[in-house]
């Protein structure tokens, strides 16, 4: 009997060959997958507390504090400032040594709340007509949001600028030509290099130079990027960074500003920033972030800014995107193929590159309707986007996925007077509220609304168009404060205005420590009185060591001593006047 042959024996040269061939092809597909001809970035998503400046913190100054007396509490702390661009008022603080950032914007809170707006850590934010350039076949986003059929009535105006927020703008054959003057705030020029290559990338998407037989197509094709670098060339950058390069792009002519970047903490130098180019007619863009949580991305989240969340290629919620009631459109976020430095190309995901697609076609919306605000462009965008989920707005597509072709061609009914400003009136360093104080808004020069607040002294002034107001609270026998650009949109953005108003009568506050231990001492006397020595008033300290002297009725320098049975007097001299407030902390010894 014939032994019988193993499989390898029996085959023929020609079945050699196949097998080879497979093989070959089989390897050729694996390093294909492994190495494609164009790179391929994954969405990243925003670390979930990223850490503050260990350096320094954001004061805001109260708008009445005078030049001396902020630098008399910047030597007394033993710290220096930075004027940041955000506005006069807010610098950027050092932290002296042998305290934490912490520590430091917690003790000027606390010791000088009639100097001081607010103190914060310093958090940090991370980057999130057919064209015949030949990869715009790559580029399944334009025609998925009907960029093309827009194209034919409106491809953005060329005077028009886009400012991109980012890493910079990097040297790129299909874009460089695109750029105008930037600035860099990682290292304080005017070289917004890019090194990172996140913001090369985001540039692209949004006016990568198109139909010029060349690379890729942009979603507006006209517009000009202003690069403004507020990451460093690892992707991360400081609120203070992202804050001033706002204020900058505002005041150096751009029309949109887009965001790709993101962090957990929510921030008032941010919204601040934000409000100020609201007010003066910038569109703010910014991504919704890739942590597929409802948990708000900031400025994704401020108020006066359009988040943005990603979609698939299948109009499907990308599996990273954050999303929740606080996202107001959605748009391609999933293999987008860009621009890369060095004049390359690739594809990259995350809602970094959703939301230039959405900053893109607000500046399409305003090329074609030159009198349209922030408010009206966002509202144009969120009422022709293609409804994806549940009718209406809902936490996974929002207003739904953006469309270029609805958004120029659809008439859209005006937004309702739905706008709100709330807030409270207290009285400066005493902090009672201020009952049946005038709470007056005006836009321009005309009075729109008015109000009184309630005992407590809340206030609240209702169906308020949106825009841009001034609002001025007064009272009798109290210093009249007005707060400038404040903007009203409507809905949940819903701005809360507080006043403190300094009486005419002044007042004088402190604190009395343990000058060895720093404990704050309780009951202790502290009196003021006059040259003359004619006592004006007589208070005891609280549990944390505080006092309170008010209604001064006798202007002047005066003198003030603090007093304990445990504890040597110590007495100084102190200016009083109308319509101030004056801190003199004391440190007794034993």
């Amino acid at each position: 009997m014939a032994k019988k042959k193993k499989f390898w024996q029996r085959l023929k040269p020609l079945h050699y060959v196949t097998i080879i061939l497979a093989l070959v092809a089989i390897v050729i597909l694996i390093w294909s997958g492994l190495n494609p001809k164009y790179p391929v970035e994954e969405a990243i998503a925003f670390p979930e507390n990223p850490p503050p400046a260990e350096d320094h913190i954001i004061v805001k100054f109260d708008e009445g504090a005078s030049d001396a007396a902020e630098e008399a509490i910047i030597r007394k702390e033993g710290a220096e400032k930075e004027d940041l661009i955000v506005d006069e008022d807010t610098d950027k603080v050092s932290v002296p040594e042998g305290k934490t950032a912490e520590e430091l914007a917690e003790e000027l809170q606390e010791e000088y709340p009639e100097y001081i707006e607010y103190t914060e850590l310093d958090n940090q934010a991370v980057a999130t007509m057919i064209p015949n350039d030949p990869l715009y076949s790559n580029q399944w986003q334009l025609p998925k949001v009907s960029a093309p059929a827009a194209w034919d009535i409106q491809q953005g105006r060329d005077n028009l600028v886009v400012a991109v927020l980012d890493t910079g703008g990097g040297n790129h054959n299909d874009l460089s030509a695109k750029y105008v003057a930037g600035y860099d705030f990682v290292d304080n020029d005017s070289r917004p290099e890019d090194i990172h290559g996140h913001g090369t990338f985001v540039s692209g998407i949004i006016a990568a130079i198109t139909n010029n037989n060349r690379g890729v197509a942009s979603a507006a094709p006209n517009v000009k990027i202003m690069p403004v670098k507020v990451l460093s060339d690892s992707g991360w950058g400081y609120y203070s960074w992202i804050a001033s390069g706002i204020r900058w792009a505002t005041d150096n002519g751009a029309d949109v500003i887009n965001m790709s970047l993101g962090g957990s903490s929510s921030s008032t130098v941010l919204q601040q920033a934000i409000d100020y180019a609201h007010a003066r007619g910038v569109v703010v863009v910014a991504a919704a972030g890739n942590s597929a949580t409802t948990r708000p991305s900031y400025p994704g989240a401020c108020a006066y800014t359009i988040g943005v969340g990603a979609t698939d290629s299948s109009d499907r919620r990308a599996s990273f995107s954050n999303y929740g009631d606080w996202v107001d459109v959605v748009g391609p976020g999933v293999s987008v193929f860009s621009t890369r430095v060095g004049s390359n190309y690739g594809y990259g995901s995350g809602t970094s590159f959703s939301s230039p697609m959405a900053a893109a076609l607000a500046a399409l919306i305003q090329s074609e309707n030159p009198s349209f605000n922030p408010d009206q462009v966002e509202h144009q965008m969120e009422q022709t986007a293609d409804d994806l989920g549940a009718p209406g707005k809902d936490i996974y597509f929002a207003w739904g996925r953006i469309n270029f072709r609805r958004a120029l061609t659809e008439d859209v009914p005006p937004p309702t007077a739905d706008g709100s400003i709330s807030g409270k009136v207290y009285r400066a360093a005493v902090y009672t509220p201020v009952s049946g104080a005038t709470i007056r808004v005006y836009s321009g020069s005309s009075q729109v609304a008015s109000t009184r607040t309630l005992s407590n002294g809340s206030y609240r002034v209702e169906d308020l168009l949106p825009g841009t107001y001034k609002v001025r609270a007064s009272a009798s026998n109290y210093q009249t404060k007005t707060k400038n650009y404040v903007s009203v949109s409507g809905g949940r953005n819903t701005p809360y205005i507080h006043y403190g108003l300094y009486h005419q009568y002044p007042v004088v506050v402190g604190k009395v420590r343990d000058a060895r231990t720093g404990r704050p001492i309780r009951l202790a006397t502290v009196r003021l009185y006059t040259s003359g020595r004619r006592t004006l008033a007589k208070v005891r300290t609280n549990s944390k060591g505080n006092f309170r002297i008010k209604d001064i009725k006798t202007t002047g320098y005066h003198h003030i001593y603090a007093n304990h049975s445990r504890y040597r007097i110590q007495r100084t001299r102190v200016p009083v006047d109308f319509y101030t407030a004056v801190r003199r902390n004391f440190y007794l010894r034993r």
